[in-house]
C-alpha cells in the first residue's frame, strides 16, 4: 500500500477566497505540481461548484470541441477549470459567460504557465480576472504556522528594535533543530511531492519532473526544435542561480546563438522554472549594474541540477550561499504576495561594488535584505546595507541580515541581524535578543576606535586573543581589516572591555 501524503494547508487559500468575493474570474498560476489543483479543490470545498480538470482526456476533448458548452455546463456556484492552458479556446467562452453574468466568483482557473505573459489570455480576461501565483511550499506552511508579517513590519517599524519585537518567537525546539530544518528545506525544495522523501527518491522525482516539463509541457509554451539543447540551457541557467545573468556567456557555454538563448530563457520564465530579478536604478546619478540576476523558482531543482542532496555537500562544494539565497528569495517573495501592500523586488549593486541581495520597494520606501549562509554575522557583512542607507537617506526604512545563526541583533537603529528561520516564520523556539553593546549611528570606522583604544590601554594582541578565546593570528587579521571581518560578538566584547563606542557607518 502506498502511503498518502498529508494535505498541507496553503496561505493563499484565504486570499483566493477573498478574491472570489470580488472578481468574476480568479486565476491561480505557478509551476507544475506546485499544488494548484489541491488549492483549487480546497477552495471549492467551502462553496458550491463544479470541478473540471483538462488533465482528463475526455474533459479536454469536450473543451476543444465545444468550449461554450463545457463552460455553461457548470452554471451553479464556482466552476473550477484546472490546467486551462491545455485548451486556450476556453478562455473566450469564459469571457462571454462572465460578460452575460457579472456575479463574482463564477470561475476559478488554474494554469502551469504564466498566463499574464500570454497575450491572448491577458487580453481576453482583461478587467475580469484577478491573478495569484502559487509558489513552492514555504517553511511556515511546512511546519503548520501562520504566515509571518515580517515584510510589512520592516516597512512600518520606526526602528530595528521595534521591528525585531514584532517577530514572534514561541518557545519549543532548539535553535540547532530549527537551523537543520531550514537547511534541509533549502536542499529539499518546496514541491509538495518531495516533502519527506529521502535523497534517492527525491533525485528520481526531480529527474522525472524535468523530463516531463521538457517533453510534455514545453510545447504548450512555444516551439523548441532541439530538446537536448534546451535541457542543456535549463541546467546551465539553474547552475547560475542567484548570479548575474550574462547572456553572452550563457550562450557560449550552451553552444547556442544569443537569440535562441533569449527565447529559451523566456520559456523558462513563462513555465515558472526561473525568475529574473532586475537591478534597482532609481538613482540615475550613479552607474548601476544593468544585468538582471537569475534564480531558480525552486531551490530543490537547483540542488538537483547541482547534484547536491545534503546541506553538508552544498557547503563542501561552495554552493550553500547560492542555494540559501535562492530559497530565501522564494520565501520572501511568497510572503510579500500575501501582503495587502504590494512591493517591487530588486537587487542593488553599484559599479563600485556595493551590493544588497534583495531590495523591496513600496512607493518611496525601501527595505534591504542580505542573505548569509553562515552562523556568524561579521562587521563586514553590514557594508552593503550601510552603503544603501547612506545612498537612499530617508527612503531607507530597514536593513535586515538573514543568517543561519541563533541571535537576533540590533546593529543600528535601522539595521539588524535575524536568524533566517525567525524571519520567514518557521520558528518554534525563542532566539536570544542582543544589541551590539555601544553600537550607534555614525561615520567613524571601528579601526580608529578599537585598535587605537587597545594601544592606548597598553593591551597586547595576546591579551585580546585570550579575552576572546581565539588565536593571535585571528586578532592580527581582524585588525588588518579594521575589524570589518570580525564577528560582531568580537566587536561587542572588545568595545565593552575597552569602554569605547563603536559606530556603524
Amino acid at each position: 500500500m502506498v502511503a498518502t501524503r498529508p494535505h498541507i494547508p496553503r496561505h493563499l487559500t484565504a486570499v483566493v477566497d477573498r478574491l472570489l468575493q470580488d472578481f468574476r474570474v480568479v486565476v491561480i498560476t505557478g509551476p507544475r505540481q506546485v499544488g494548484k489543483s489541491t488549492l483549487a479543490q480546497a477552495v471549492l470545498r467551502g462553496r458550491p461548484g463544479t470541478y473540471l480538470t483538462l488533465d482528463q482526456p475526455d474533459i479536454r476533448e469536450r473543451a476543444l470541441a465545444d468550449p461554450t458548452g463545457l463552460v455553461n455546463a457548470g452554471n451553479e456556484g464556482t466552476t473550477v477549470i484546472d490546467e486551462v492552458q491545455l485548451a486556450p479556446e476556453l478562455l473566450r467562452a469564459v469571457k462571454l459567460a462572465v460578460d452575460r453574468d457579472e456575479r463574482p466568483g463564477a470561475f476559478l482557473l488554474t494554469g502551469s504557465a504564466n498566463l499574464l505573459r500570454m497575450r491572448d489570455v491577458s487580453e481576453t480576461l482583461a478587467g475580469r480576472a484577478a491573478y495569484v501565483e502559487l509558489p513552492p511550499l514555504t517553511l511556515s506552511e511546512r511546519v503548520g504556522l501562520p504566515a509571518p508579517l515580517s515584510i510589512d513590519a520592516a516597512f512600518t517599524a520606526p526602528s530595528a528594535e521595534e521591528f525585531l519585537a514584532s517577530i514572534p518567537l514561541p518557545s519549543g525546539a532548539s535553535t540547532a533543530v530549527l537551523r537543520d530544518q531550514l537547511c534541509d528545506a533549502v536542499i529539499e525544495g518546496g514541491m509538495p511531492g518531495v516533502i519527506g522523501m529521502g535523497s534517492e527518491p527525491r533525485r528520481n522525482w526531480y529527474s522525472a519532473y524535468l523530463s516531463t516539463f521538457v517533453e510534455r509541457d514545453l510545447w504548450q509554451l512555444g516551439r523548441v526544435d532541439d530538446l537536448l539543447a534546451f535541457r542543456r540551457l535549463y541546467s546551465l541557467a539553474l547552475l547560475r542561480t542567484s548570479g548575474l545573468l550574462n547572456r553572452a556567456d550563457l550562450a557560449s557555454d550552451a553552444a547556442l546563438d544569443q537569440r535562441t538563448v533569449n527565447r529559451y530563457l523566456d520559456l523558462l520564465d513563462l513555465g515558472y522554472q526561473t525568475r529574473m530579478l532586475a537591478p534597482f536604478s532609481a538613482n540615475l546619478g550613479k552607474r548601476l549594474v544593468k544585468m538582471p540576476k537569475v534564480y531558480a523558482r525552486d531551490s530543490g531543482m537547483a540542488a538537483h541540477v547541482m547534484r547536491i542532496d545534503a546541506w553538508a555537500a552544498a557547503e563542501s562544494a561552495g554552493l550553500s550561499g547560492q542555494l540559501f539565497e535562492t530559497w530565501m528569495l522564494g520565501e520572501l517573495s511568497a510572503l510579500e504576495s500575501l501582503s495587502a501592500s504590494a512591493s517591487t523586488m530588486h537587487f542593488w549593486r553599484t559599479a563600485a561594488g556595493s551590493e544588497v541581495d534583495m531590495l523591496l520597494e513600496r512607493g518611496t520606501s525601501l527595505v534591504g535584505v542580505e542573505f548569509k549562509s553562515s552562523s556568524t554575522v561579521r562587521w563586514n557583512d553590514t557594508r552593503g546595507l550601510r552603503a544603501l542607507r547612506d545612498s537612499m537617506g530617508d527612503h531607507f526604512r530597514m536593513g535586515v541580515i538573514a543568517y543561519l545563526g541563533e541571535e537576533i541583533r540590533v546593529l543600528d537603529d535601522r539595521i539588524c541581524a535575524v536568524p533566517a528561520w525567525a524571519l520567514v516564520g518557521g520558528t518554534a523556539a525563542a532566539a536570544a535578543r542582543t544589541d551590539l553593546g555601544g553600537a550607534s549611528i555614525g561615520r567613524e570606522e571601528p579601526l580608529g576606535s578599537l585598535e587605537a583604544a587597545r594601544l592606548s590601554a597598553g593591551m597586547r594582541i595576546a591579551q585580546v586573543a585570550e579575552l576572546l578565546g581565539v588565536d593571535e593570528a585571528s586578532v592580527t587579521g581582524w585588525e588588518a581589516s579594521g575589524y570589518e571581518d570580525a564577528p560582531l560578538r568580537v566587536v561587542r566584547t572588545l568595545a565593552e572591555t575597552l569602554g569605547v563606542t563603536v559606530r556603524l557607518g
